[in-house]
């Protein structure tokens, strides 16, 4: 099949959010440390577990179906999941990767980044589901 996009993962977009994140980390807890988010950091380390155990449960439901290419061409032999958690959810791995993403910037108290991961990964989500 053909695929709109690389994984992800392999792209600078990422990286670039990842390094961001990692620079508010350290300039609020060096510099600026009153800029920390008011939610626990333990919500994060919740989210990020949700998150995963969402994308894992989508995984092990699709088998090979799963992918983390985008694909703009139907394969021949290739089913609508409908039953397991994709039965609840419609897109279990952008949902896990959206609570992922977000959960990590709340466990090390991003509260910039924090907002603009979740604005970010619902644009792409959006661009790319709907």
């Amino acid at each position: 099949p053909t695929c709109a996009s690389a994984a992800w993962l392999d792209t600078t977009p990422y990286v670039l959010a990842m390094t961001l994140g990692l620079l508010e980390f350290v300039v609020h807890n060096s510099l600026v440390p009153m800029l920390s988010s008011p939610i626990d950091p333990w919500v994060g380390v919740i989210m990020c577990c949700i998150g995963e155990g969402i994308r894992k449960c989508g995984m092990m439901t699709c088998k090979r179906g799963f992918t983390h290419r985008i694909q703009t061409v139907k394969s021949h032999d290739h089913e609508l999941t409908t039953h397991g958690i994709y039965g609840l959810v419609r897109h279990p791995g952008y949902l896990g990767w959206l609570l992922w993403c977000v959960g990590t910037q709340i466990v090390l108290q991003n509260v910039i980044c924090g907002i603009g991961f979740f604005i970010v990964v619902r644009v792409y989500c959006k661009f790319y589901i709907v």
